[in-house]
């Protein structure tokens, strides 16, 4: 069978990653060809066409979606539909947003008064609803979603049970460097102390603020390390809004923002951790869980849909209340308490990584294919 996946390949994009790691699962099963959204180089009309060869020429198209890899998501500036119709071949897509269309606008995010004014209007207007939240998905013979939750969503929206699927994400090998974890520490000056490690871009959603809060509840010390940096200007001024929000809080020697990490120095921190924290208070999904998974480290989590799933059915990770500083405080101290629970929590995220290798995955993909091939 010949599968065209239609993805972004831009460096430091967790759906590329993502895309890479089925990639490699699905090559073991299927001729697979990798195209690029948009190369950026040639111009639009050329490359989809060129784009469109390519993918015709398979039995079938994958599509990896997220609203931003076809441009702005304002009306008339996106090529998400133009590059569709090109395709003749069944389109199985990938969901990795699915969010409301307010939220695919940004109007939670700073912006001038007459440009949110205009966002609240489109946000509201129907058609442009619809386009966001429901025909963007209808192009497709197939839809994957990586929770129950998505897909009863998109029932909700009426897209046809019959089309939809879940497949949870797989869980990448972690590096196997024993000797990471101890080298972050030294390069960081973390040495003998308990670690709550969050890695990652560092941006709004993230729940960084609810940890800062439940630091100062916690019965034993512990330090909390945000294992990454921002990638925007408008990221880099938030976090500096959540080093001064430390310094006022009087844990200004509890929190470490590293900046950028290279993926070694990313398996360090997770190696290193005591606790790897997922707080995101919003979003659709989250690969950071899958690659936590693969340390076999205890894993706190909000209570997303995305991360109650793996805990109903595995027994990890354990969840807080969305936003809930007391809970999470409450929950960190059961974890850092003593071995009991720690070592579960371990052992639930080593068994699901094994359960959910990206060999395992590919193969329930395939599964898709073959209904459509």
């Amino acid at each position: 069978m010949k599968v065209g996946m239609l993805t972004s390949v831009a460096e430091r994009c967790g759906i590329c990653v993502y895309s890479a790691d089925l990639a490699d699962g699905l090559r073991k099963l299927v001729d697979l060809e990798v195209v690029p959204v948009w190369d950026r180089v040639s111009p639009w009309e050329t490359y989809l066409s060129d784009s469109a060869d390519r993918l015709n020429a398979r039995d079938i198209v994958h599509v990896q979606h997220e609203y931003s890899f076809w441009g702005s998501v304002l009306p008339g500036q996106n090529k998400f539909f133009e590059q569709m119709t090109s395709i003749r071949k069944p389109i199985v897509l990938t969901v990795h947003t699915l969010d409301p269309a307010a939220q695919v606008l940004g109007l939670s995010l700073p912006g001038s008064p007459i440009r949110r004014a205009m966002k609240r209007i489109l946000a509201a207007f129907p058609p442009y609803r619809n386009v966001i939240e429901r025909r963007t998905f209808e192009v497709a013979d197939r839809i994957v979603v990586h929770d129950s939750e998505k897909a009863a969503r998109l029932k909700g929206r009426g897209i046809p049970e019959s089309r939809i699927r879940v497949i949870p994400m797989g869980v990448p090998a972690p590096n196997p460097d024993p000797a990471l974890g101890d080298r972050f520490r030294r390069e960081f000056g973390l040495e003998g102390r308990r670690l709550l490690v969050v890695f990652g871009f560092v941006r709004p959603g993230r729940g960084y603020e609810t940890v800062l809060d439940a630091l100062p509840m916690l019965s034993r010390p512990a330090t909390l390390v945000i294992a990454g940096g921002p990638q925007t200007e408008a990221q880099a001024v938030y976090a500096d809004s959540l080093v001064r929000r430390a310094s006022s809080l009087r844990l200004a020697d509890r929190v470490v923002i590293t900046g950028y990490l290279p993926d070694e120095k990313v398996a360090g921190a997770l190696r290193a951790a005591d606790i790897i924290l997922l707080p995101q208070i919003a979003g659709t999904g989250s690969y950071s869980i899958q690659v936590a998974f693969g340390y076999g480290k205890p894993i706190v989590a909000s209570d997303m849909p995305c991360f109650v799933d793996p805990e109903q059915s595995h027994g990890c990770p354990l969840t807080f209340a969305r936003g809930d500083a007391r809970d999470l405080s409450a929950k960190l101290d059961s974890v850092l308490q003593g071995p009991p629970l720690a070592q579960k929590l371990s052992q639930c995220a080593l068994e699901y990584a094994k359960e959910h290798s990206w060999d395992r995955i590919a193969e329930k993909t395939v599964e898709v294919y073959r209904e459509l091939a």
